[in-house]
């Protein structure tokens, strides 16, 4: 009769441990989708009149298009950013990025400690950058890169 209940007993136990399920551990936060493919940089903007280049791009498998947007500069004021000229065509089907490169001076204060502003360059910039992105004249604009040369030192001195 011991045996029997010694064997009823693990048999129990061996059947609660069988079935207890543990919570899922949890789930790490998705990871944005990045799209695969070329980001294709048309330094000429003038290149955009090809009319086979909506079509070239989509068979290389083009993500983006960089396009020159403008010059931004170190002197505070209306002329601190400079627009640059729009494709001749917008572009059709790839998403395109909007490329700011300083000038010379800009450029030079960048690799020094004490460099510009970079609250006083963004707001100079943000006005024109948003109008050129969404009066359609560059295509869908999905976003902005600021070719600028920053050195460890200034971006020291930005923290």
């Amino acid at each position: 009769m011991r045996a029997r209940a010694a064997i009823l007993l693990l048999a129990a136990a061996g059947l609660g441990a069988g079935c207890r399920r543990s919570a899922p551990p949890p789930r790490a936060a998705a990871a944005p989708r990045v799209p695969k493919g070329d980001v294709i940089w048309l330094a000429d903007p003038a290149a955009a009149a090809d009319p086979a280049l909506d079509a070239q791009l989509s068979q290389i498998g083009a993500v983006a298009v960089l396009l020159p947007a403008g010059t931004l500069g170190t002197s505070a004021g209306p002329g601190t950013f400079a627009e640059g000229t729009p494709p001749p065509k917008p572009i059709a089907g790839t998403p395109v990025v909007l490329v700011v490169e300083p000038d010379a001076a800009l450029a030079a204060s960048l690799s020094s400690s004490d460099g510009p502003d970079p609250d006083a360059l963004a707001q100079a910039a943000a006005a024109a950058l948003w109008r050129m992105a969404t009066a359609g004249g560059f295509g869908k604009v999905a976003g902005v890169h600021l070719d600028l040369p920053v050195r460890a030192r200034s971006a020291a001195a930005s923290w």
